[in-house]
């Protein structure tokens, strides 16, 4: 995306297995990240992103392999202006 859209993007890689996605909100509150990318397979990710999302209407998540369980589901309906997915034609605003 740096390279396609002219951004300037600082990638930040956390490795989190299911139920961790608590250490990729840390990591992104430590580096005042505004877009995470996560996969939400249960509770234990669920309940992190959407405080992450509730803290700021700023944040957004990109929801990898996430849409086929269903909190990671109910997130693109509780944050629909801030989820999104692998999107091929994103629409980048500055």
């Amino acid at each position: 995306m740096n390279k396609i859209y002219g951004l300037d993007l600082r990638v930040v890689k956390v490795p989190a297995n299911a139920g961790e996605t608590q250490k990729i909100i840390e990591i992104g509150r430590l580096n005042k990240a505004r877009v995470i990318g996560v996969r939400v397979y249960n509770e234990a990710d669920h309940q992190p992103v959407a405080e992450w999302l509730e803290e700021d209407p700023g944040h957004r998540a990109v929801l990898f392999h996430s849409a086929a369980y269903d909190l990671g589901n109910r997130l693109f309906f509780e944050f629909p202006t801030q989820t999104t997915f692998g999107d091929l034609s994103p629409k980048i605003v500055k």
